[in-house]
């Protein structure tokens, strides 16, 4: 199948689908370590709120891949629209540092019910989540993986598309040192074809790498300058090894987040280079104009001596 016969595919699906919430569906187990369709289960690497990610064996064209299966809310149709979205996106993008995808399709289990999945690319590697865990990881080296996200961001920008869920754990890094940007389950693309499935005061994404207008549920307000936040959050990390805005609660963190300023990185870590502070404090700007507009201009200025 072609890339334009896939997106052809799964846009005629989003076409059907609709951009209001349904009553919940029963959820679906994750599937035993079987197969789903022609794809043989390894292991279990992942699970989110609405799906499980399995190492996989493509018995039909000899390659391991990452299955994306679909097991909370499987029968609802906002949760399948989402993730036919997540692949409508995805599988557009041709960038070596974003997740390619290969496959999206649905199968009958055992039980007959029906299991939706996407297959993408398995990258051999940790997470940028577990990479900041890890003291002995050089800061240096951490940049060079944001740079590498801020250009696979930069990509999406210029195509229209926000991620709206970046975060050192959907951020891939491969035995090179690569980073690789995963996980478009929030993704939203300007396509005029593309239905809203995001409510109007809808709040979507990770409490502690949200912006402020996606902490109010301001849907409306949402664009690039929203993943500038979320690097900004990732840069601070890298500077000052913790979050910018903790707590115990989301509430908590989300009350941070609209009300106090971040303590600069410079006040928690020695040696923090001003330039990259500053950059990270006009990310983390609660007035979206005073942030970078988009990824490039954040990403040249990461790079800038």
């Amino acid at each position: 199948m072609s890339d334009e016969q896939r997106y052809n595919r799964i846009q005629s699906f989003l076409v059907r689908a609709p951009g209001e919430p349904v009553p919940k569906a029963p959820d679906l187990p994750p599937p035993e370590l079987g197969t789903v369709g022609h794809y043989r289960l390894i292991r279990q690497v992942a699970r989110g709120g609405a799906a499980t990610v399995f190492e996989a064996q493509d018995t039909r064209h000899g390659r391991k891949v990452a299955l994306k299966v679909l097991t909370f809310g499987a029968g609802n149709p906002l949760h399948v629209a989402r993730l036919q979205r997540e692949a409508a996106i995805a599988s557009r993008l041709r960038h070596p540092n974003i997740v390619g995808v290969h496959d999206t399709g649905m199968v009958a289990n055992a039980e007959g019910q029906t299991v939706h999945y996407i297959a993408m690319d398995f990258v051999e590697g940790r997470s940028l989540a577990y990479l900041l865990k890890d003291p002995l990881v050089k800061t240096t080296t951490l940049l060079g993986i944001l740079n590498d996200v801020a250009d696979a961001v930069a990509y999406l920008h210029a195509r229209g598309i926000v991620h709206r869920d970046l975060k050192p754990g959907n951020v891939l890094v491969d035995a090179s040192g690569r980073g690789i940007v995963a996980d478009f389950g929030l993704a939203r693309s300007a396509d005029r074809g593309s239905p809203s499935l995001t409510g109007l005061h809808e709040v979507l994404g990770t409490p502690q790498y949200m912006a402020p207008e996606q902490v109010e549920g301001r849907t409306k307000d949402i664009g690039p300058w929203t993943d500038i936040w979320s690097l900004g959050v990732m840069l601070y990390q890298i500077l000052a090894r913790r979050l910018p805005f903790g707590g115990t609660s989301v509430a908590e963190i989300q009350t941070r987040i609209l009300t106090e300023p971040p303590p600069p990185p410079s006040s928690l870590a020695a040696a923090v280079n001003p330039r990259l502070e500053a950059l990270c404090l006009r990310a983390l700007s609660r007035d979206p104009s005073r942030r970078p507009p988009d990824a490039s201009v954040f990403a040249d200025d990461l790079r800038r001596p």
